[in-house]
């Protein structure tokens, strides 16, 4: 009987991996969550539009893979009372498809993660979310019932895992 040992790749780094997002804050675009900065300051994050009903990021790894993980990194400028806290992710779910997210209906998604977070409390700013899946695309979701601001700020490492 042989030895195995488990790999694991950050498939956000491979040169085909393509990010997009529903719409997008000043100049705060989709390939700012994929520069391999894992920084969670807003220099370093994607952001959705404001007073948009629904906000999407998603990551198009460009063919199915066998998904172990996926970390994410909230935006958070630090600690004191007056800096940005990751509120804007609360109510968030994270869902993995063969099918692009403005493509596909919510049936046809597989739900790795929801977020239940409410007032006061926030989710932590740096999460690693199991999802066991075979999948092309994954899309971080938050949706509202009345147009408020909603902001999608985050930075995005799905892993693989493999045997070799």
């Amino acid at each position: 009987m042989g030895l195995f040992r488990i790999r694991y790749q950050n498939l956000s780094e491979r040169s085909t991996t393509i990010v997009s997002q529903s719409s997008t804050y000043l100049s705060f675009t989709a390939s700012r969550a994929n520069d391999g900065i894992l920084s969670t300051t807003s220099d370093s994050c994607s952001h959705t539009g404001l007073n948009k009903a629904i906000a999407w990021f998603q990551v198009d790894l460009g063919k199915q893979f066998h998904l172990s993980n996926v970390k994410i990194h909230y935006r958070k400028d630090g600690n004191r009372s007056s800096d940005w806290k990751q509120y804007q992710s609360r109510q968030f779910y994270l869902d993995v498809t063969n099918i692009s997210a403005t493509h596909s209906l919510t049936t046809q998604r597989t739900r790795c993660y929801t977020d239940n977070t409410t007032y006061p409390d926030l989710p932590p700013n740096i999460i690693d979310i199991p999802c066991q899946q075979k999948a092309r695309y994954m899309s971080f979701w938050r949706q509202r019932t009345t147009l408020r601001k909603i902001l999608i700020m985050i930075s995005m490492e799905p892993s693989l895992r493999y045997v070799k």
